[in-house]
């Protein structure tokens, strides 16, 4: 029994290592004596070893899946701060001229006592009209290209936003695949602890049956004893008689 609870306390010790949990306070590991093993016993611990392997590896596809879920993340919030700084900017820019063509035409009054003095000024109003109309369009096709760029980061978020959504299938799977993992090995060490306090048990009830065996002889060893001496006793009185 002893036997069985210190093989019962190594698996739980064990099994809170690969876990990464830490031990309660207080607990000690136990310290057992290194003994030859059957075959079936080595083949258990070769499973628990490959066990612990896997869910080794899966612990590590778990982590790295979500150090690329994180890059992504960080990847689309700077693509989306890009963004929202170009449009402001480029909204900016166009408001500015949008108020320098207004003051513009403000400026120009039907005054017609300055007629005559203002149409080389109104010919140059013109040109500059001209100028800025081709900025104005210049400024639209960059807008149209803003359009586009914006059309494009939007797909771009969109796609991060689904291979992040694809990260976290992924690390749900691989969660799921670390918990069968742990389950199938809890389970294979059951199994040995169960085959091992098996074989303490047989041991014990073979022990005990040599020591009742020991003893009955023991008994009856002492009967012979005690019915040759009154077997000596009687012949003695018989012979006083005579």
């Amino acid at each position: 029994m002893v036997a069985g609870v210190e093989l019962q306390q190594k698996l739980l010790h064990r099994l809170r290592a690969l876990t990464g949990e830490a031990p309660p306070a207080g607990t000690l590991t136990p310290e057992v004596d290194k003994k030859p093993s059957p075959s079936k016993s080595s083949r258990d611990e070769d499973r628990l070893e490959d066990l612990a392997s896997e869910a080794s590896r899966l612990r590590q596809q778990i982590l790295n899946a979500r150090k690329e879920r994180d890059l992504a993340m960080r990847r689309r919030q700077s693509t989306e701060q890009e963004s929202v700084s170009f449009h402001t900017s480029t909204a900016k820019q166009i408001a500015n001229y949008h108020c320098r063509l207004q003051a513009m035409h403000n400026t120009i009054t039907p005054d017609k006592e300055e007629v005559n003095a203002l149409r080389q000024n109104c010919r140059k109003d013109d040109r500059k009209k001209q100028s800025h109309q081709a900025q104005v369009r210049k400024l639209k096709e960059e807008a149209d290209r803003c359009k586009a760029h914006k059309s494009k980061l939007v797909a771009e978020v969109q796609t991060e936003s689904d291979r992040v959504s694809a990260l976290r299938a992924e690390v749900k799977t691989y969660e799921q695949r670390l918990k069968e993992a742990l389950e199938r090995k809890v389970l294979a060490e059951a199994e040995v602890t169960a085959a091992k306090m098996a074989q303490a048990a047989q041991e014990e009830e073979e022990k005990e049956e040599e020591e009742d065996e020991t003893r009955n002889f023991t008994m009856l060893t002492g009967s012979d004893d005690e019915q040759e001496d009154e077997n000596e006793e009687e012949e003695a009185r018989v012979l006083n008689e005579l």
